[in-house]
């Protein structure tokens, strides 16, 4: 049996899958990376494959331990005004669950 898909637990497992798609800092400063400019935080190369970098990361994130929760194939959309925090509260909360 996986984690409660609780506030705090997606919140980890969003840090995590962003850290483990290329954004380091977003595992040890969560907070501070939520608050900014995807455009702002993603190299530029990086910028056309991040999204299914990003579903591959919550992939493999999120269906193991300790969390063991299903996740829908679907790549995230943004576009310049998009803050990662949009992404936890629309795409990410919409793609896993329990």
């Amino acid at each position: 049996m996986g984690l409660l898909l609780s506030e705090s637990n997606m919140k980890k497992a969003f840090c995590e899958s962003l850290a483990t798609a290329g954004i380091g800092a977003a595992e040890s400063h969560g907070d501070d990376v939520l608050a900014e400019l995807i455009i702002k935080v993603v190299p530029s190369e990086m910028l056309n494959d991040f999204p299914s970098r990003l579903l591959a990361s919550a992939t493999k994130v999120c269906s193991n331990d300790p969390y063991n929760w299903r996740v829908l194939q679907r790549e995230p959309e943004f576009d310049e005004e998009t803050i990662f925090q949009m992404l936890l509260d629309g795409w990410f909360n919409e793609i896993v669950w329990p």
